[in-house]
C-alpha cells in the first residue's frame, strides 16, 4: 500500500510532459537565490561601466587611438582599411622604432 506522497509522484508522472513541469518548478524555486549570486558582479561590472563611462581622459586616450589607427591603417599599401581591431591596442606596447632599439612604451 502506497502512502500520500508516493501516490502524488505516482500520479504526477503520468501526466503527458510531467519531466517539464517538474523542471519549470525547481527553476521557479530556485530563481531567486541564483538571482542573488549574479547580483553582486553585475553591480560591480555596472559600476565599472559606469565609471568608464564618465572618465573623461579614457575618452580623449580612445579618441586619439582611433585617430592614429585610421591614419595608419587609411594610408596603408592595401588601401583605406579606416578603423582598426582592439588588439592592435596591445600590439603598439611591443613596437619598436626605426632604429629597432627603442620600444615605443
Amino acid at each position: 500500500m502506497l502512502d500520500t506522497p508516493e501516490k502524488f509522484i505516482l500520479m504526477t508522472t503520468r501526466c503527458p510532459g510531467w519531466e517539464y513541469r517538474i523542471k519549470a518548478f525547481n527553476f521557479m524555486n530556485s530563481f531567486k537565490k541564483d538571482l542573488l549570486k549574479l547580483r553582486t558582479p553585475l553591480d560591480a561590472i555596472l559600476n565599472f561601466y559606469r565609471h568608464i563611462k564618465q572618465d573623461k581622459r579614457l575618452l580623449d586616450f580612445m579618441q586619439y587611438t582611433l585617430a592614429f589607427g585610421n591614419y595608419m591603417n587609411g594610408k596603408s599599401k592595401r588601401g583605406g582599411a579606416w578603423g582598426f581591431k582592439f588588439d592592435s591596442l596591445l600590439k603598439a606596447c611591443i613596437t619598436k622604432t626605426v632604429d629597432k632599439k627603442t620600444m615605443l612604451t
